[in-house]
């Protein structure tokens, strides 16, 4: 072949355009394949993210138990066998909503949880890529993430939808939250632990007196309401049924509803709910255990009271005093383990004893000096839904 036929001859040219097509296709069915995978698999990990906030957010506050939810929950739905370590320490948040903010912000109030997945080089289990590797793609990084706050108020411990006072030497514990959307009264030689939460709609409306010790970021702003205490006759309503009973009602954890009664009876059996069809009286130095107490009016308990819950008040297990009107009780009372809620006021006096204990009202919370408050427990019931997931 002479040089000039050599340099004319272009039988082979239409091979090397078949085969730049030929990638152009692929890498053009590969990017809607391979990505088409992609986002089916973020998917599945966004359902799982859901699935195991919600999990976790549904056992708080016991952190324990919600760590090990999610956990669960992760390994059922996307076993680590099969897709990696999805799911590392850092990844799993839990603490305290902050609504100004939209996060979680700390660890003083554990009322919120956020799961996070990923599918990384770094965690050796990135999605692998088929049709895309002839253009140098192996493989997707994929992340994912979901919150849930957990059933019940975002500030759990006092919270009123109008204000709170407290008068001198109060301490307020870890895990603690008192709530007034009005304002806020402290009396002097306030300590609160660093755990603790103090807050109201506008910190301007938060009084607090002479010697009081506030660790940094206890207090705070926010926008909450008593939903439970707004909502509390409906809420006995649907317990006991049309006739009082529990006839056609839905009383929590199925116990039996004893009532209507005028007032309550000398001896009261556990795991009941005795329902009081008119305001209630109950005398002084007197000890209740391990029963649900609703009443349709008001309730005044005299000194020393005692109100506990032998068993457990987690996972959906306290029991409670509830009232349509105010609930007022003497000096030097002791609760543990309970849920309170009244449709109006409440009214303590002084040298509470509180472990594990709830309140919520409508009107104004006054506890008299010397309150000790420390820990809460999960309420019996929630005004709207369980545990949600926050988007």
């Amino acid at each position: 072949m002479g040089i000039g036929r050599f340099i004319d001859e272009c039988s082979g040219s239409v091979t090397y355009a078949n085969l730049i097509w030929m990638i152009a296709f692929i890498a053009i069915g590969g990017l809607a394949v391979d990505g088409a995978n992609a986002f089916r698999m973020r998917a599945i990990m966004q359902a799982t993210a859901d699935a195991a906030a919600l999990a976790a957010a549904a056992e708080l506050p016991d952190k324990t138990a919600a760590r090990a939810a999610a956990r669960r929950y992760v390994e059922l739905n996307m076993p680590a066998a099969e897709f990696g370590e999805l799911m590392q320490s850092a990844d799993l948040v839990l603490g305290t909503w902050d609504e100004a903010t939209d996060s979680i912000i700390g660890n003083a109030q554990t009322n919120a949880v956020r799961v996070s997945l990923a599918r990384s080089d770094d965690r050796d289990n990135a999605l692998s890529t088929f049709l895309m590797r002839v253009i140098g793609r192996t493989s997707f990084a994929i992340d994912t993430s979901a919150v849930a706050l957990a059933k019940g108020p975002e500030c759990a411990g006092v919270l009123s939808n109008a204000s709170v006072k407290l008068k001198h030497r109060p301490f307020v514990g870890d895990d603690v939250c008192l709530y007034g959307r009005s304002g806020i009264k402290i009396g002097k030689d306030l300590v609160a632990e660093a755990g603790a939460r103090i807050g109201t709609t506008d910190l301007d409306n938060l009084k607090l007196g002479k010697g009081s010790e506030v660790p940094e970021g206890v207090l705070f702003e926010a926008s909450y309401t008593a939903d439970r205490a707004t909502a509390i006759a409906e809420i006995i309503n649907s317990w006991v049924g049309p006739y009082g009973d529990g006839s056609g009602g839905n009383p929590p954890n199925g116990w039996q509803v004893v009532g209507p009664l005028d007032e309550l009876p000398e001896t009261l059996l556990p795991n009941k709910i005795y329902y009081v069809d008119q305001s209630l009286t109950i005398t002084r130095n007197h000890e209740v255990n391990d029963v649900i107490i609703a009443v349709s009016g008001d309730v005044r308990w005299g000194h020393g009271g005692r109100y506990s819950n032998t068993l457990s008040c987690e996972n959906g297990e306290a029991i409670g005093l509830y009232a349509t009107g105010d609930i007022k009780m003497g000096h030097e009372p002791v609760g543990r383990g309970i849920d309170m809620v009244a449709g109006g006021r409440v009214q303590i006096g002084h040298d509470i004893g509180s472990s594990e204990m709830l309140i919520e009202a409508e009107g104004e919370i006054d506890f008299g000096h010397d309150p000790v408050y420390t820990n809460t427990c999960r309420p019996l019931f929630v005004a709207g839904g369980s545990a949600r997931l926050r988007r």
